[in-house]
């Protein structure tokens, strides 16, 4: 029946979203595995939740859905949203956390409530990044314990996001790359200590967690640190489309030949 169940679903996913081979062998080795997003993505957002539905149904493990979207500050409230059976006081509460559009969101919060799965903010407190900015990365490494600042490949990469945004094709000043790469980095830094900590907490779970994909990059993102502070976890980085330049190590996107 097991089997029979996970042909139905896989044949209810869309067209696009089926995996490619090896996608459930790796999974279910993995501890933690990120679906990398772009945030205003209709289909990496359909993706994630195909994913998520997958996982839930062939995987005898329990998840926790973590979330960049929510800060450390927001689990209490989180929690008390999600215990309610309609959504519009989880829109209030999305808006005060989060940016981006909640529609998009919206059918994996809702299928999470409804499939009483746990969901975990990822995201520092903003007061911490505004510390790090002001006081450099010293001012955190209690309780962060280390902090890498680098790599200049990193740097590099900031600066060419930095000067996407400057009028004119103005180079950007080295200060301002300087900043944006000090947050950067500590928020990496951070995601990677809260999921470390998180693995901790719920021990024999999955870790699925919903990030922006620019902050995996195998060279220098999230994956890298939480090796570095935990090397024990078998990590799984999940891309939706092919030739993704942050390259993820599967790719869930087309159709199986």
């Amino acid at each position: 029946m097991r089997a029979y169940a996970l042909l139905l679903l896989l044949l209810t996913l869309p067209v696009w979203a089926v995996p490619q081979p090896g996608f459930l062998e790796r999974a279910s080795e993995a501890e933690v595995i990120f679906l990398g997003e772009s945030h205003n993505s209709k289909a990496d957002h359909e993706g994630q939740l195909a994913v998520l539905e997958l996982l839930a149904e062939t995987q005898e493990k329990p998840l926790v859905v973590v979330c960049e979207m929510f800060n450390e500050l927001a689990e209490v409230d989180l929690e008390e949203i999600l215990s309610q059976p309609e959504l519009p006081r989880f829109q209030k509460f999305w808006e005060a956390q989060w940016g981006h559009p909640f529609e998009l969101y919206q059918p994996i919060f809702r299928w999470a409530q409804q499939n009483g799965h746990t969901l975990a903010p990822l995201r520092p407190d903003p007061a911490r990044a505004r510390l790090v900015k002001k006081e450099g990365p010293q001012a955190l490494l209690d309780p962060l314990g280390e902090f890498f600042l680098g790599p200049a490949a990193y740097r590099d990469h900031m600066r060419a996001i930095v000067a996407d945004h400057m009028p004119d094709g103005t180079p950007p000043p080295e200060e301002m790359v300087d900043s944006f790469f000090l947050v950067q980095c500590f928020w990496d830094e951070y995601m990677s200590f809260r999921l470390a900590h998180l693995a901790q907490e719920y021990p024999g779970h999955t870790l699925v967690v919903l990030v922006g994909h620019g902050h995996l990059y195998n060279e220098f993102g999230i994956p890298l640190r939480l090796r570095r502070r935990a090397p024990q976890l078998k990590l799984l980085t999940v891309g939706f489309k092919e030739n993704a330049e942050w390259n993820p190590d599967i790719v869930f996107a087309l159709p199986l030949e």
